[in-house]
C-alpha cells in the first residue's frame, strides 16, 4: 500500500472521529427529552395496569362481575318406610292391640278377636268368645289405667295362620289412689285369616315374670 492511500485513510479516520464526537454530544443533549417522553407515555399505562391488578374483573374503578350463585336443587324427603320387624300380620295385630289397650278403646279391642277367640291371662284361666273377652277387659280397665309396650321377638306365617311372640312391659296406675307399678313378661299371639282377607286373633297368652312398685 502506497503513502497516498495511507494519508487518505488517515484523513477518513480523522473525519469520522469528528463526526462521532458530534453525534455523541447530540445524544447526550437529547437524552433528558427522550426520558421525559418515555415516562409520559408509560405513566398512564402503569396506572391502568395497577387498577387492573387490583380489580381483575375489569378496568380500574370497576367492580368485577359476580356470577349468580347456582340455586340449590330442592331436596325431596324420602317416603317413610315401615319397619321390616312389623311386616307380619300377627306383629301388626299385636301393635294394634297395644294401642287400643292404652287408649282404652274397648269395642275396637274386642273386634280384633275372632268370635271364638281365646285369652289366657296370667291367672291361668281360659276366657273364650267376644262377650267374655269384653267383660274381662272392661273389669280390668275400670280400676286401672294401662300403658303397655309390646316388643316382637319372633314371628312367622304359614298360609292363613300366623303367630307373634315377644316381651311386654306395662305400667299400671290404680284409678282409686294413683299408685303405680310395672309388670313385665312374655306374650304369644296366634291369628288366622278369615273371609275377606282380614286377620283376627285366635289365641292370646300372657306370662308375668316381675312386678315392681313405682
Amino acid at each position: 500500500m502506497d503513502s497516498g492511500a495511507l494519508h487518505c485513510g488517515a484523513a477518513q479516520r480523522k473525519h469520522g472521529a469528528s463526526f462521532g464526537g458530534a453525534a455523541g454530544a447530540l445524544m447526550l443533549w437529547l437524552a433528558p427529552f427522550v426520558m421525559l417522553t418515555v415516562m409520559a407515555t408509560l405513566a398512564p399505562l402503569a396506572v391502568r395496569a395497577a387498577g387492573t391488578a387490583g380489580n381483575p374483573g375489569g378496568a380500574a374503578g370497576q367492580q368485577p362481575a359476580v356470577a349468580p350463585a347456582a340455586s340449590a336443587s330442592p331436596v325431596t324427603p324420602a317416603a317413610p318406610v315401615a319397619p321390616a320387624s312389623l311386616d307380619g300380620p300377627a306383629q301388626l295385630l299385636a301393635q294394634q292391640w297395644a294401642h287400643l289397650w292404652n287408649t282404652e278403646s274397648l269395642e275396637a279391642l274386642v273386634a280384633l278377636y275372632a268370635k271364638d277367640g281365646e285369652f289366657y291371662p296370667t291367672s291361668g284361666e281360659r276366657v273364650a268368645g267376644q262377650p267374655a273377652l269384653r267383660a274381662l277387659f272392661a273389669a280390668a280397665l275400670a280400676g286401672n289405667k294401662p300403658a303397655i309396650t309390646m316388643t316382637s321377638v319372633s314371628s312367622a306365617r304359614s298360609g292363613t295362620i300366623a303367630f307373634d311372640a315377644g316381651e311386654y312391659v306395662e305400667i299400671i296406675t290404680r284409678r282409686a289412689n294413683g299408685a303405680a307399678f310395672s309388670v313385665s313378661g312374655h306374650y304369644l299371639l296366634v291369628c288366622r285369616q278369615v273371609a275377606g282377607g282380614r286377620w283376627l286373633i285366635s289365641q292370646q297368652m300372657w306370662t308375668e315374670s316381675a312386678q315392681k312398685a313405682r
